[in-house]
């Protein structure tokens, strides 16, 4: 295990969990979780590349932090990621970039 991005088995994860496949391109993104980072592996190529997060926190925008993201689901462009540790449900939009926390008050 690691947190390593790279070609085939050169890259690592720490407790992989969500894992999705983008219909507009054939990419996997998977919840790295214990990393707390969004990853993704091109279908084609098979490099890994993180798509989102740096370390542990709680941050929307186009730099957004995560405290161990766990579970994935795909909507047209819109990837809903469980930030377990934040509590929270976040919105990753794949056209802008740019990640937003649900209000479900």
């Amino acid at each position: 295990f690691g947190d390593d991005d790279g070609f085939g088995p050169e890259a690592r994860f720490q407790h992989p969990l969500g894992v999705v496949i983008r219909e507009a391109d054939g990419s996997l993104v998977i919840a790295d979780t214990y990393n707390s980072r969004l990853r993704r592996i091109d279908p084609i190529t098979g490099e890994t590349t993180t798509l989102l997060g740096s370390t542990r926190g709680w941050r929307d925008g186009s730099d957004p932090q995560f405290y161990e993201p766990g579970g994935l689901a795909i909507d047209g462009e819109t990837l809903y990621v469980a930030d377990t540790n934040n509590h929270l449900i976040r919105m990753f939009n794949l056209e802008s970039g740019e990640v937003s926390t649900l209000d479900v008050r």
